[in-house]
């Protein structure tokens, strides 16, 4: 009932096979539409990826307005809750980063698998169209995913709002690159609205073959072009097969250094405007040894790049932000990947080769367009599970791929470290399960993970727990991150609180308020950068330290009170604090290193009164303060130098400094006054 005509995999078949037993009370009620339209032409590899998803979302399984997806379409919105989010992850996996028109008017005829439908405030996808009704998927049906739905046509139009198609003029590619081994293949999948006759040619059949059937066959070392052509339209697709051989011509623009005493050269820049480069294996009669540091960065025309196998080393920051790169050839004979190399970068896929002993922190974070992690089978340090990257032995979680539109993901048992940038950037997940075994989780490992929602951890974790869904430390002295894609616009720290990590609540843009608690003794390095909905924070009166960039690009901050304990704020040789927070004024108290620090950035400073009590002037009311006024009242000679006035001393405004302004005190202490 609900097959296309075209022949299915074994695997679409069997999912069939289960909608359809699934659906078939729903098939046996009679439907009676008076709008009727010839059924359509069913694209293959829409309906196969939408038939697919069944698999990982079954029927039933929990899908309310508490999910959120944010999605490749474009358009109006860049994501959406419910009934809307199950229906863009839906259409993502059918069309990857294909556009999505604007919202059309409603015409039966006109509609294809795939395209959503958003009528009496829902919105679903259409899996078949018959000649007077459509079949869907939904989700928040009943608070849950729903498969094989028939609709009528009438019903429909009734209530529609609009209904909305990433279907291209002609015909396009889901993805428009792969990698395969000599003697692989693989099938570029192809969206069409309607059937399309398509001519294959390979611009180099020695690399790779195509049959008339669209069918890429590896044949040996090197990069093709395959092009599919349709009447007037041509569409190419760019296949890596093997590691290609590599000569010694040097591109134009390429930048090196020649280190003689090592025998060996650093690839340092490339300034040329090829798209497609090729490193050459030696340069000046030495081997080509290292892609150095920023070698590859923003400014970088290179989309597809090929290294020779002599290369054993990529430096920190080689391909830092370079968002034009889409595919790069690893060699085997690598060993290190640097810190940050691959950092926000845009490969679509990366494969580790089986020589890689070393994949530095950050090295493989906010690559956007990465599903999946691949890793040679036969290499003894990485493995890949379910496309995320481990250390072999599963004790380590070296990176989640950023891309990947999953929305849950529960760490495996066994997991005992997420390095540092784990989940950095990471665009979809909004559930991160956090097994007992985990003890390490570094600082900064969830910045930039834009949708994060909740943390679970496990209840006989010792080292972490959650509390309210935000990550602690087991004894709840710190905490470690804060799920930033909540929308939530008030949170309060936890009591016993010390420490606020480093980039625990970086871009939780929808806070505009925070409550600290007055245990908190230091707020880490950019700790609240850009929380742009922040105006204004009161700093407790323990707090000693204020690290680098803390609450720096809080573009909206106005104010923001810094104690008399706050002795070291900021990093001179790294930063200040509040960087880009061009309308702040610091409030603290005259003569304290506020106001030092406020001079030297030549930020305004208001100065605040003490609180009455405050004999010390520490900025606090405490025991020490009934102390010092008891010594005081006693004349006692062996103090020092005291700057405080009568006035000050004189808690209960009677005009007189005695043992009752320290009873005052002590009532103040007990709130009692």
């Amino acid at each position: 009932m609900f097959r296309s005509n075209h022949k299915l995999t074994a695997a679409a078949a069997a999912l069939t096979m289960i909608w359809s037993t699934a659906v078939a009370a729903t098939a046996q009620l009679p439907v009676v539409s008076a709008v009727t339209v010839t059924p359509p032409y069913s694209c293959p590899a829409v309906y196969d990826a939408l038939m697919a998803m069944e698999d990982e979302y079954p029927k039933g399984t929990p899908w309310t307005n508490e999910n959120f997806y944010a999605w490749n379409g474009g358009g109006m919105y860049y994501g959406g809750y419910g009934c809307v989010s199950f229906a863009y992850l839906l259409s993502d996996a059918a069309f990857g980063y294909l556009p999505c028109e604007e919202p059309l008017d409603f015409d039966p005829a006109a509609l294809r698998v795939g395209d959503m439908i958003r009528y009496s405030g829902h919105t679903v996808v259409i899996l078949e169209v018959c000649s007077d009704s459509v079949i869907v998927a939904e989700g928040n049906y009943d608070n849950a995913v729903n498969w094989g739905r028939k609709i009528t046509f009438d019903s429909i139009a009734s209530s529609v709002e609009y209904y909305s198609s990433r279907y291209p003029d002609a015909f396009a590619f889901r993805e428009t690159e792969a990698a395969i081994a000599v003697d692989d293949t693989v099938t570029p999948a192809v969206i069409s609205r309607d059937a399309v006759s398509l001519t294959w040619e390979s611009s180099d059949s020695d690399v790779a073959a195509v049959g008339t059937d669209g069918v890429i066959h590896g044949m040996g070392n090197g990069v093709a072009t395959i092009t599919a052509t349709d009447g007037s339209h041509t569409e190419s697709f760019t296949v890596t097969v093997g590691n290609p051989e590599v000569g010694t011509e040097i591109p134009e623009g390429l930048n090196y250094t020649v280190d003689t005493e090592l025998g060996a050269v650093t690839i340092t820049g490339y300034k040329g405007e090829l798209t497609e480069l090729t490193i050459p294996a030696e340069i000046e009669g030495l081997p080509v040894t290292t892609i150095g540091n920023w070698a590859f960065t923003a400014n970088s025309p290179v989309t597809h790049l090929v290294l020779p196998d002599t290369v054993t080393t990529l430096s920190s920051f080689a391909f830092f932000d370079s968002r034009n790169l889409q595919s790069i050839v690893l060699p085997e004979g690598l060993e290190t990947i640097g810190e940050w190399a691959f950092y926000y970068s845009g490969l679509q896929s990366l494969l580790i080769p089986e020589t890689v002993r070393y994949i530095g922190n950050w090295a493989c974070s906010g690559m956007e367009a990465l599903t999946a992690f691949a890793v040679d089978p036969d290499n003894p340090d990485y493995c890949s599970v379910e496309g995320v990257l481990f250390e072999s032995d599963m004790s380590e979680l070296v990176a989640y791929p950023a891309g990947k539109m999953d929305t849950e993901y529960a760490i495996p048992e066994g997991v005992e470290y997420i390095t540092s940038g784990a989940f950095g950037g990471v665009l979809f997940l909004q559930q991160l399960q956090i097994p007992a075994s985990v003890d390490r989780i570094t600082q900064s490992t969830f910045e930039l993970a834009v949708s994060m929602r909740e943390f679970i951890v496990a209840e006989d974790n010792q080292s972490y727990c959650d509390k309210d869904g935000v990550l602690y430390t087991k004894d709840g002295k710190t905490l470690l991150a804060y799920p930033v894609g909540r929308d939530a616009s008030t949170y309060t720290v936890a009591p016993g609180t010390e420490r606020i990590a480093n980039s625990a609540f970086s871009y939780a843009a929808a806070l505009t308020d925070i409550s600290l608690p007055s245990s908190l003794l230091t707020i880490g390095e950019w700790a609240f950068s850009d929380c742009t909905g922040l105006t204004a924070v009161q700093i407790p009166g323990r707090v000693t330290t204020i690290q680098t960039g803390a609450f720096a690009y809080c573009t909206e901050l106005t104010e923001c009170f810094i104690p008399a304990s706050a002795t070291a704020i900021g990093d001179a040789a790294a930063g200040e604090v509040f960087q880009e927070c061009e309308n702040l004024t610091i409030v603290g108290y005259s003569g304290t290193q506020a106001e030092t620090y406020a001079e030297k950035y030549d930020i305004p400073f208001e100065a605040a009164a003490y609180p009455v009590g405050d004999i010390n002037r520490d900025g606090l009311v405490t025991i020490s303060d009934v102390i010092l006024l008891n010594r005081i009242i006693a004349e006692d000679d062996t103090l020092p130098e005291i700057t405080v006035t009568a006035a000050d001393m004189d808690c209960n405004s009677d005009a007189d400094v005695n043992m009752d302004d320290s009873v005052w005190i002590l009532r103040t202490l007990a709130a009692l006054n």
